[in-house]
């Protein structure tokens, strides 16, 4: 018997315990439809802690998507479990944070899983569990110079193929047309630049600095992500301590620059005041 949940209900089912929601949603299931729409509100898209199998989202990699997206950049479509005329979100949860902290208000695509609950909760699993060997932030910028070098490739393929921002790719056609043949002879993209910029009569000026600072920022946050995880990112004020013995007596000078990125209508939870 196929049942309906309202909005109050929906939030219940988001942090009830597995069993429960599991029993909840097969309560839900009806035949797939092949009509459902290829795009979705976020607002429209449900979690729940059921096909969550991480201990918090990753901000680093949210970040990153944030950025693709903002620079028009097409995200794969996130994995959606329609039931009883509800979405459930399967696999995505990056994703959908990236959007959702866009303040995206038009659809975002989505894919369909057309199975059970169960199998839809063992799929989640599956390509979560899977080993995967990611490309560091080098390694892309790297990848990012060898479709330059070839050539024939859009700003936006390139982008969407490494994730790089469209100002490293301006750079990195700069350093292509001073360097000439030569340009074949690096393959790393660090190298490159820097024999682009020695070069004889090259105007400096073309070399962007805030998006080398970008370039730079990148890889760090990169080995920080790779060092931490989310344990740092989750607890702020850990990172805080952290960072003043970092940065010594030059902390006041990070806090300058931090106040250019904190939104000032941001508002935090308690639990970021709370001693850890």
């Amino acid at each position: 018997m196929n049942i309906h949940i309202n909005q109050t209900e929906k939030l219940a089912l988001a942090y009830a315990d597995n069993q429960k929601a599991i029993a909840t949603l097969e309560a839900l299931r009806t035949d797939f439809r092949a009509d459902l729409p290829t795009s979705l509100p976020v607002r429209s898209i449900i979690e729940l802690k059921l096909f969550s199998h991480r201990s918090g989202l990753n901000e680093y990699h949210v970040q990153q998507l944030k950025r693709l997206v903002a620079n028009d950049t097409a995200l794969d479509p996130i994995l959606i479990l329609p039931l009883g005329g509800m979405f459930f979100l399967v696999d995505g949860h990056h994703r959908l944070a990236a959007y959702a902290a866009l303040g995206r208000t038009s659809a975002i695509p989505v894919a369909y899983f057309d199975g059970s609950p169960r199998e839809a909760l063992t799929h989640s699993l599956e390509v979560n569990s899977r080993l995967s060997l990611t490309l560091d932030n080098q390694q892309r910028q790297n990848g990012a110079w060898k479709l330059v070098r070839i050539g024939g490739f859009t700003s936006k393929e390139i982008i969407k193929a490494t994730g790089i921002l469209k100002p490293q790719v301006t750079i990195m056609r700069k350093a292509l047309q001073m360097l000439g043949e030569d340009a074949n002879g690096y393959e790393e993209w660090w190298a490159a630049r820097k024999a682009a910029k020695g070069e004889s009569g090259a105007n400096t000026a073309d070399f962007d600095p805030d998006a080398e600072l970008e370039e730079q920022s990148d890889v760090a946050a990169d080995r920080m992500a790779r060092a931490f995880s989310t344990h740092l990112a989750d607890r702020p004020r850990l990172m805080a301590m952290t960072l003043e013995k970092y940065m010594g007596r030059r902390l006041g000078e990070l806090v300058q620059y931090l106040s250019e990125y904190v939104d000032g209508d941001q508002e935090y939870d308690d639990d970021d005041l709370v001693p850890f």
